[in-house]
């Protein structure tokens, strides 16, 4: 992910009132994703991925994979037409995705002893934008 690319995520995030956790040094928490909180979604942290959906050339946005709990995923959020779809496990074929830096997230699939969340796949910024209004209980 380019820093331009990281800038403007972050930024489109504090807009709708998530804020990017970072170590007491000031880098990201995690090197494979950018994770959000926010007073107004205390349900469940969010991850950007940093790097699946996003540009090995370029480092820009080809699409946005958003990871949120299992419980906390909203299924009336997924709106193709607004640029936000459900994303499905290539190998599950379900929308069960599993990553150690899911903290916090359930354990619990046998075979499996990652935490695993349930993702959002959005086309751009706007679209993530839109996603984490719905997300915040915003209309917007």
């Amino acid at each position: 992910m380019s820093s331009p690319t990281r800038q403007s995520i972050i930024e489109t995030a504090k807009s709708k009132g998530f804020f990017v956790k970072l170590k007491p040094d000031g880098t990201d928490l995690y090197d494979k994703n950018l994770v959000f909180t926010s007073g107004a979604f205390s349900a469940s942290p969010v991850y950007v991925s940093k790097e699946t959906g996003i540009s090995s050339v370029s480092g820009e946005i080809n699409y946005l994979k958003v990871a949120v709990k299992p419980d906390a995923f909203v299924a009336s959020l997924v709106n193709p037409a607004r640029g936000i779809e459900e994303s499905i496990n290539r190998q599950s074929k379900t929308n069960r995705h599993h990553s150690s830096n899911y903290v916090g997230f359930p354990c619990g699939i046998p075979g499996k002893h990652e935490p695993y969340g349930k993702c959002y796949e959005v086309q751009d910024l706007n679209a993530f934008s839109i996603l984490l209004a719905g997300l915040a209980g915003s209309t917007s």
